[in-house]
């Protein structure tokens, strides 16, 4: 039985140090993902706090985004280069305003 959409988005918990999610994890959710009819599936992350924009890129392939994403026909999408989505809260724990990347949407 297929489940899934025609895109699917992964977002990993990479966050500069040890204990984020694993290269094989990435691969195998990626895989398992295609294997249930997902013709489209993008691991997307954004570089953390401290991780300049411009170094993402290379923060990723000593995580095995690259790599996981490539083994499992997937692809990388730097989550802070992608368009956002304005999103209102009523919470008050929240600001009153969070951007949702646009992929969230396609998927």
């Amino acid at each position: 039985m297929k489940i899934f959409p025609a895109s699917v988005l992964v977002k990993p918990n990479l966050h500069g140090s040890h204990g984020h999610t694993s290269a094989q994890v990435i691969e195998g959710v990626c895989r398992w993902a295609k294997g249930q009819g997902a013709e489209r599936v993008v691991v997307g992350d954004g570089p953390f706090w401290a991780c300049p924009a411009d170094q993402a890129r290379e923060y990723f392939r000593q995580a095995g985004l690259y790599a996981a994403a490539e083994a499992s026909g997937a692809e990388v999408v730097n989550l802070h280069e992608q368009p956002y989505r304005p999103i209102r809260t009523d919470d008050p724990a929240l600001p009153e305003e969070i951007g949702l990347t646009e992929l969230l949407f396609e998927s």
